[in-house]
């Protein structure tokens, strides 16, 4: 008699977990993409702050963490907005260290940024703590692809296992905001995105747009 198929899922997703938790954890090995990219300081006359090193990437807690690019721009009119480029071995959803720290989400419909190559849908999530709101935009591209939650874990798993290394990016748009001026946050993240897909090379934007 053949095994039902929802035993062979069983066994491939008990296998599946003993691959990955009973062999070593090595340390995240990564191409070391990020400090090439040169993303540039100044983006359309925006003033630039470097918050880079308030993330410890040499915490323990933090060895799936290969770099981290992060930078406050601001406009004339005190609009901020916080672009973070992590590099990592593997990736969680803002909502898990969001909602640790207090803060209320709502998912909102993807964000679609049109750039000099091509176009994206972003996740797109605005958190609440108390007066303070927030919204989050952002998208995965591994090895040049844009790549959707599902995907990344598999590839993760599979670089995981065979020790692999691989240029894989989040990219994430922080923006102070509220909830009656979410769609006027949007649209300076969009300007903002189109403006820094013409800033860089295409060859060196294929790791942060795709191709």
């Amino acid at each position: 008699m053949k095994p039902s198929k929802t035993l062979l899922v069983a066994i491939l997703l008990l296998s599946t977990a003993i691959i990955a938790f009973a062999l070593p954890k090595p340390i995240y090995k990564s191409l070391n993409i990020l400090p090439t990219l040169e993303i540039p300081s100044s983006i359309n006359g925006l003033r630039s702050y470097d918050i880079s090193g308030q993330f410890d990437v040499n915490d323990e807690r933090y060895k799936f963490v290969g770099d981290i690019f992060a930078t406050m721009y601001e406009n004339y009119t005190g609009e901020k907005l916080v672009l973070i480029v992590l590099d990592a071995g593997n990736f969680h959803n803002p909502k898990v260290c969001m909602g640790a720290s207090g803060y209320s989400s709502k998912e909102l419909p993807d964000v679609e940024f049109i750039t000099s190559y091509n176009r994206i849908n972003a996740h797109n999530i605005y958190f609440e703590k108390g007066n303070e709101g927030n919204l989050i935009i952002y998208w995965i591209c591994i090895n040049k692809k844009i790549v959707d939650w599902n995907s990344q874990k598999l590839i993760q798993l599979w670089h995981s296992i065979f020790n692999k290394e691989k240029a894989g990016l989040m990219i994430r748009l922080d923006v102070p905001t509220t909830k009656d001026n979410i769609q006027n946050s949007i649209n300076f993240a969009r300007e903002f995105i189109t403006n820094l897909s013409k800033s860089l090379p295409r060859e060196k934007a294929k790791y942060i747009f795709g191709q």
